[in-house]
């Protein structure tokens, strides 16, 4: 009776690690397509031109601002929004299909949101944006940028408040 528990848990061990090795495999192919450089499903690759700027919060230089880009109606050959984070010097560039490519042309409503580096409460999971949600809805939102091939590349200074606009 021994013999044949044990071979049954042996069996059983190697089902489960079976199982486990393809979830495995699916998780890598899942992971490796979620990273691929390629556009969104059933989009191309149009030609993107440089954008950058710099963000300023209460009168400094500051990194670590997400700036969100949103096409305007049809203005724009992409569909979907792209991000850029400032760095040091408050700079930043915007990327669509990798660092720092820029955006097709286009219409595009900026948002700004800056999120504090720590929980600001025990068991607080959302970080904090340290600008009060002021220039994160894309529907008050009154940044945008005109991107056109030959145009203006560097749309300089993007000044914040964490008092919130106007201030």
């Amino acid at each position: 009776m021994g013999s044949v528990t044990r071979a049954w848990n042996r069996i059983e061990g190697v089902q489960m690690k079976a199982r486990l090795r393809g979830k495995s495999v699916m998780l890598a192919g899942i992971l490796l397509v979620g990273c691929s450089s390629s556009p969104p499903p059933g989009g191309v690759h149009v030609q993107t031109y440089p954008v950058k700027g710099v963000v300023r919060v209460d009168g400094e230089p500051t990194s670590g601002v997400l700036v969100t880009f949103l096409p305007e109606h049809d203005s724009a050959a992409i569909k979907f929004q792209t991000f850029a984070t400032s760095v040091d010097g408050g700079k930043f560039s915007a990327s669509t299909y990798k660092a720092g490519d820029g955006l097709p042309a286009g219409v595009y409503k900026l948002t700004f949101r800056m999120d504090e580096s720590e929980p600001t409460t025990v068991g607080d999971r959302t970080p904090k944006d340290r600008l009060q949600g002021a220039y994160s809805d894309p529907a008050t939102s009154t940044y945008e940028v005109s991107v056109v091939k030959g145009g203006k590349t560097d749309f300089g200074v993007f000044d914040l408040s964490t008092k919130g606009h106007g201030t």
